[in-house]
């Protein structure tokens, strides 16, 4: 009887090894699934992040993919996407469809904080591990998800930057404001790094929202104005900071510093023009000025070239790039890392590696929490924050940490309005 049960093991485990070889050997790529917000509020910051996944993917196809150690070979990536509109419910529903139809092998996050916390728990529920492309946000990776992994840094590490800055260039002017807006990412940003303001001897002399979406804040901004700060930190989306922005100048708000998020991208250019934007601070995660000493992938011009020719390839809307466009970038980077290291596509070993593995690429080095999957503090070899300043002419120089910023180029206080 042993022996016949024996046989029986034997001859099941050579059936399982017949029928999952050739599945194995015949998988002919590695399918990413994601969705963007090509229209809605957040379209603009969306879909430059978007653009950067798919750079990735033609930079790493023309690599030959990625190679799978247990396969023996190296597989292309193909990336399928849908838009959500920025809408819950789509993006709820394309998940499911990535996840339960498409059959991905992995999923790339949503744009931001906001629309990333609504599919988070897809990860868990189809055990394919997610790259949170942009989600920041520490609630996020609080849930108990275990197949998520942040690819930028978190809110606190983003927002803080610019106060260390202060602190240290203009010791004597410590009455901050805090304008946010009503959203996930720049409402984190605010709660994470007012105790910080706090702790640095900052007075908070005004603290005030306007709503997602919002057309005109011109009560808030007198207000604010009647405050009389020295620093003002605006917290929103692009939209939000385009609007606050505009109407700050349009009231000659006038202080010696305004922080903004995501600074640097060029929408506040096409939108505002230099002369509104001249001496306008804050923090970016990448810039092209930047040299990092990275070791896996290509360098800022390599990356530049790729985005160039994936605009022409795919035919872009608008074809410049920002500096949203590496956090996509980088963000497949990241997954291809794991992968080669693993050896495998299985989706539990593939996030076993971001327990102990450190990476620098051109957005900076990078290393992870093992418990919760999120980006470790610079000052633990994490993904480190810039303060870029806009000049009148429309560039940006960095300024803030030295190296690689250099405070000698900074304009405190800044242009009148």
């Amino acid at each position: 009887m042993r022996r016949q049960m024996v046989i029986a093991l034997a001859l099941g485990l050579i059936g399982l090894m017949v029928t999952a070889g050739p599945a194995l050997a015949q998988k002919t790529e590695i399918r990413i699934g994601m969705t963007n917000s090509f229209s809605g509020p957040l379209a603009q910051s969306a879909t430059k992040v978007w653009q950067g996944v798919l750079a990735w993917q033609l930079y790493q196809n023309a690599q030959g993919g990625i190679f799978v150690k247990d396969l023996g070979k190296k597989l292309p990536v193909k990336v399928i996407y849908y838009d959500d509109e920025t809408n819950r419910q789509n993006l709820i529903r394309f998940y499911e469809r990535l996840g339960a139809t498409d059959n991905v092998d992995f999923f790339f996050g949503p744009f931001g904080s906001g629309q990333t916390h609504i599919v988070a728990a897809m990860s868990d529920k189809y055990k394919k591990l997610m790259i949170a492309t942009t989600a920041s946000a520490p609630i996020i990776f609080a849930q108990g998800n275990k197949y998520i992994i942040q690819a930028v840094m978190n809110t606190k590490e983003f927002g803080r930057p610019y106060l260390d800055m202060l602190a240290k260039v203009d010791p004597q002017h410590k009455r901050l404001a805090f304008v946010w807006e009503d959203h996930l990412f720049p409402k984190s940003v605010k709660e994470e790094i007012a105790p910080l303001a706090k702790e640095y001897g900052f007075q908070i002399v005004f603290d005030d929202k306007f709503p997602f979406g919002a057309k005109d804040i011109t009560p808030l901004l007198t207000r604010l104005k009647q405050a009389n700060p020295d620093h003002v930190y605006l917290l929103a989306n692009i939209p939000g900071g385009i609007l606050g922005l505009r109407q700050m100048s349009e009231l000659k708000v006038n202080v010696r510093s305004v922080g903004l998020l995501d600074n640097g991208m060029v929408y506040y250019r096409d939108a505002l023009g230099g002369p509104i934007l001249d001496g306008v601070l804050g923090p970016v995660e990448w810039d092209i000025s930047v040299r990092h000493n990275f070791n896996y992938g290509p360098n800022n011009d390599e990356f530049i070239r790729f985005h160039e020719r994936a605009a022409k390839e795919i035919k872009f809307a608008d074809p410049k790039y920002d500096n949203h466009t590496p956090a996509g970038f980088n963000s497949g980077l990241l997954l291809a890392k794991a992968i080669e290291t693993a050896g495998t596509l299985q989706a539990e070993k593939v996030r076993e590696v971001y327990c102990t593995m450190t990476v620098v690429t051109l957005v900076g080095p990078q290393a992870w929490y093992c418990d919760n999957g999120m980006m470790k503090e610079a000052a633990r070899g994490g993904f480190p924050t810039i303060v870029t300043q806009w000049r009148r002419d429309g560039s940006t120089v960095t300024v803030w940490p030295v190296p690689p910023g250099d405070t000698r180029l900074l304009r405190v206080p800044k242009a009148q309005w």
